[in-house]
């Protein structure tokens, strides 16, 4: 089997790729970060505490995550053009759902219709779109398409505050939505659910028959080959690994996920004006994203579980230091720190259970330890709390530094010997 080269002439992938990050972005960005513009006029408006808007963006992510099984079967069904057009559509009616509504209830109930059209325009549907598309650069498009999330902390969050400041709560919701939909188009008229559809092959190989008739016998004899079968739900649940990996990387997720959320808020706390600090949480979330490669590359240099045990004590000294008012330039240094702690999560997650369970066995490991990335919806009502008891963040950081320092014991107690792909990383045979 041979392959051209997957950039030039631009392989059709990428295209979809592209539209995956702009999903990631504009739906999935504003379902994560956009109330770090809301939270305050919100207050101003109707009164909402800090605990009753973290609350509601908990419930939405619990649903966001809880109905990905649902989402994932309808897309088997009828397809990832549809199901990311219905998504968009979704989004935007949602979103215009939280502009027309002062209705705390209701306002809860459209912003988990957001989240949950989050995995479909991103997320979930994305992700098993770009699978059939590429097999050579797979790790490389998801990683694109991931950084649009990240990139959005850094975009929504400003034009959200300058549409709320020019046009008021509302107008700024609708605008959002208009966006939203506008997604709907390149939606529709890009999405081809495989390859085959368009006469071409994941990466753009170039299939020869007698060769692949050799790879395919020589697959089949391999030494995986007898095992390829999954084990029972029952051996699942026995595996002591999935819930270390599960839980130490969970609460990892969760308090990166709390903090990103809410950074602007925080610096405007610690005294600076809305502009600077929607800036510092902008400087977070570049680096954040951008963190994503090197984290990546760093798995696969120094080992998966040791890159997360890694950043996990970075994230804890990060959260240590996080109570200390720095001056300007030193808060710039940090946000770049944190930042890059918090955009590894995603990246390592599915890299550490690749490296225990190997390929073959992914997907059917995968969907249970992705059950404790519901602790996510738990980490918003925790700083919104805080902020209402204490008239500060700090004593929600301090929750935080626990919890991630709790998920780090939890990652050195995996044995990582036992993992599938320990023999061929330390001989460096494949």
């Amino acid at each position: 089997m041979t392959h051209h080269d997957a950039f030039y002439p631009m392989f059709y992938g990428w295209n979809l790729c592209a539209l995956s990050t702009l999903g990631n972005l504009i739906i999935q960005g504003t379902a994560i970060y956009s109330m770090n513009s809301f939270i305050e006029p919100l207050f101003e408006a109707y009164g909402w505490s800090r605990t009753a808007t973290s609350a509601s963006m908990g419930i939405a992510a619990l649903i966001g995550f809880g109905c990905a099984p649902l989402i994932g079967t309808l897309d088997m069904r009828i397809g990832s053009r549809k199901m990311m057009c219905i998504g968009s559509l979704l989004a935007a009616a949602a979103l215009f759902g939280m502009g027309s509504t002062d209705n705390y209830y209701i306002f809860t109930a459209c912003f988990c219709l957001v989240w949950a059209a989050s995995q479909c325009c991103g997320g979930l549907v994305a992700n098993g779109l770009l699978c059939h598309w590429f097999k050579v650069h797979r790790g490389l498009a998801f990683g694109i398409a991931a950084v649009g999330m990240s990139f959005a902390g850094s975009i929504i969050p400003i034009f959200s505050l300058f549409c709320i400041t020019h046009w008021g709560i509302a107008n700024a919701y609708y605008i959002l939505g208009v966006c939203a939909a506008l997604l709907c188009i390149p939606c529709f008229l890009m999405v081809r659910e495989r390859p085959e559809m368009m006469g071409l092959t994941p990466d753009g190989l170039v299939v020869e028959k007698k060769t692949a008739t050799v790879a395919e016998q020589q697959t089949d004899t391999s030494e995986d080959a007898p095992h390829r079968k999954d084990p029972s739900i029952r051996q699942f649940l026995c595996m002591k690994e999935i819930y270390l990996i599960g839980l130490g990387a969970g609460l990892g997720l969760m308090c990166a996920s709390g903090l990103m959320s809410q950074l602007k808020p925080r610096f405007t706390e610690l005294g600076y004006d809305p502009v600077t600090a929607m800036t510092f949480m902008s400087v977070a979330a570049v680096s954040c994203g951008l963190s994503k490669f090197f984290w990546g590359w760093l798995a696969d240099t120094i080992r998966p579980i040791r890159a997360l045990r890694l950043v996990m004590t970075l994230h804890v000294i990060a959260l240590a230091i996080s109570v200390v008012h720095f001056e300007y330039f030193a808060t710039f240094l940090y946000c770049i720190f944190m930042g890059a702690c918090c955009g590894s999560y995603w990246t390592l997650l599915p890299a550490v259970v690749g490296f225990y369970f190997g390929p073959t066995h992914f997907l059917g490991t995968y969907r249970f330890i992705s059950f404790f990335l519901l602790l996510k919806s738990c980490a918003y009502p925790i700083l919104g709390y805080s902020f209402d008891k204490t008239a500060s963040y700090e004593a929600g950081y301090l929750v935080y530094l626990v919890l991630v320092f709790i998920g780090l014991i939890l990652t050195l107690l995996l044995d990582e010997k036992k993992g599938s792909e320990y023999k061929a990383m330390t001989t460096g045979k494949s």
